[in-house]
């Protein structure tokens, strides 16, 4: 059975910066924050610029699991929970997207590795890849996770499905889905506390004076 090397923690240290340089060929700014109802959601945070207008993308930081290390592919799960955020987060105009650094080794694990993006469309149970090192997946599909994808299509998908909102609305539609999804755990988290097996960034675009800037919104809702 394929087993982790690393935690959620560690493949958004890695994830992270990616996406940022992805996104910064687009945007001007690129701010990772670690999204909490009661502190990013805050009536002072609202304060701060409350009829700005952004643009929210979701992104789950995937482990790459492996059942010896150095071996030429890994596996990724998807977790149903994360394709019930997915679904529940396309009527409220926020494109979700999974990534997972493509290393088979804890030492092979760097700033700067390949890595491979999904987009996930909808509802649907459990799936695992297999991916080469080379991100070329080797299994089945699912109908609801769109990938890997290249640089420019994960940019378009943004563009396509994440539309442009007012930050009160945004931080609205944040908390929806912190306390969405169906999860039992969810019940016991109602001020942004977490649901199971996700790790989450919020990828926000900024419009002020009709230039483009670029926010990252880096929000960890719980465990493996």
């Amino acid at each position: 059975m394929a087993t982790s090397f690393i935690s959620e923690h560690s493949a958004e240290y890695i994830l992270v910066p990616e996406l940022a340089r992805i996104l910064a060929k687009q945007f001007s700014r690129v701010i990772p924050i670690y999204f909490l109802s009661t502190r990013e959601g805050s009536i002072i945070s609202r304060e701060c610029s409350p009829s700005q207008i952004v643009r929210i993308v979701s992104v789950f930081a995937r482990r790459p699991k492996v059942n010896a290390p150095n071996q030429p592919f890994v596996e990724v799960k998807f977790n149903e929970s994360l394709l019930e955020i997915a679904e529940l987060s396309i009527p409220l105009g926020i494109a979700t997207f999974a990534g997972v650094p493509l290393a088979s080794s804890i030492i092979d694990l760097r700033l700067g590795i390949d890595s491979a993006w999904f987009e996930l469309t909808g509802a649907d149970g459990d799936v695992v890849y297999e991916l080469s090192l080379k991100g070329e997946l080797l299994s089945r599909k699912s109908p609801k996770i769109v990938g890997p994808l290249s640089e420019d299509k994960l940019v378009e998908s943004i563009f396509r499905t994440s539309r442009s909102m007012r930050w009160n609305d945004a931080i609205e539609n944040l908390r929806t889905i912190r306390r969405g999804a169906g999860s039992p755990e969810s019940t016991w988290y109602p001020f942004g506390g977490g649901i199971i097996h996700s790790t989450c960034c919020w990828w926000t675009e900024v419009s002020s004076d009709y230039r483009p800037l670029f926010s990252a919104f880096l929000s960890y809702f719980a465990q493996r």
